[in-house]
C-alpha cells in the first residue's frame, strides 16, 4: 500500500461505503438511527461549509471549481446539471442544489427529518432543536443567492446553525448527570 496510496485509499472508502449501506439497509428507524443520521447531516453541512471556504476556485482559477466538486463527491452529479463550471454556480450547486444528497440544503432538510422522527418517536420534546434545523432548511430552501457575498454568508449563517444545533442536541439529549 506505501507504493500505492491511491489504492489503499479507494480500499478504505470502499469498505466505508458496504459499512454505510448495511447500516441503513437494516438499522431499525428507531431513536438510535435519527440520532445518526442528525450527527451526519450536521457534520456534512460543516464540512461542506469547511471545504467551500478553502477556496479553491481562488487558488486556481481554471481547475479550482472542479477540484471542488470532486473533493464534495458530487463532480458527476455537477455535470448532469448542464451548467458550466464556474466558481459561482459550483458554489450555488453545493449549498442550494435539492436533488444533491450532500448539500447543505439537501443536509439541512435530512437534519430537520430526523429531529422530527425524534419527535414523533416520543424521544424529544425539545423545540430548540427543531426550530434550529428548521430555520436552517427554511433558510437554504428559499434562499435567493446572487452574487458570491451571498453565497459566503449562507455558507458561514449554514456551519453556524449547524453548530448550534449540535450544541442544542447535546445539552437536550447527552447531559452528563455527575461524575463517574
Amino acid at each position: 500500500f506505501a507504493s500505492s496510496p491511491g489504492v489503499a485509499l479507494h480500499g478504505v472508502l470502499e469498505r466505508l461505503l458496504v459499512v454505510n449501506g448495511v447500516v441503513d439497509w437494516t438499522m431499525p428507524r428507531d431513536e438510535a438511527y435519527h440520532f445518526m443520521v442528525l450527527g451526519r447531516e450536521l457534520e456534512r453541512i460543516d464540512m461542506v461549509g469547511r471545504l467551500l471556504a478553502l477556496r479553491h476556485d481562488l487558488l486556481w482559477p481554471s481547475s479550482g471549481p472542479a477540484a471542488t466538486l470532486r473533493a464534495a463527491g458530487a463532480l458527476s452529479p455537477y455535470l448532469r446539471t448542464g451548467r458550466p463550471i464556474t466558481a459561482l454556480d459550483v458554489r450555488r450547486f453545493l449549498v442550494l442544489d435539492a436533488t444533491f444528497p450532500r448539500s447543505m440544503r439537501s443536509c439541512a432538510s435530512d437534519a430537520e427529518d430526523a429531529v422530527r422522527g425524534l419527535q414523533r418517536l416520543g424521544v424529544s420534546d425539545s423545540s430548540l432543536l427543531l426550530r434550529e434545523v428548521g430555520m436552517l432548511r427554511s433558510e437554504l430552501e428559499y434562499a435567493r443567492i446572487m452574487s458570491a457575498d451571498d453565497v459566503e454568508t449562507f455558507i458561514a449563517e449554514a456551519r453556524d446553525a449547524a453548530q448550534r444545533a449540535g450544541d442544542e442536541a447535546n445539552r437536550s439529549f447527552f447531559r452528563q448527570h455527575g461524575t463517574i
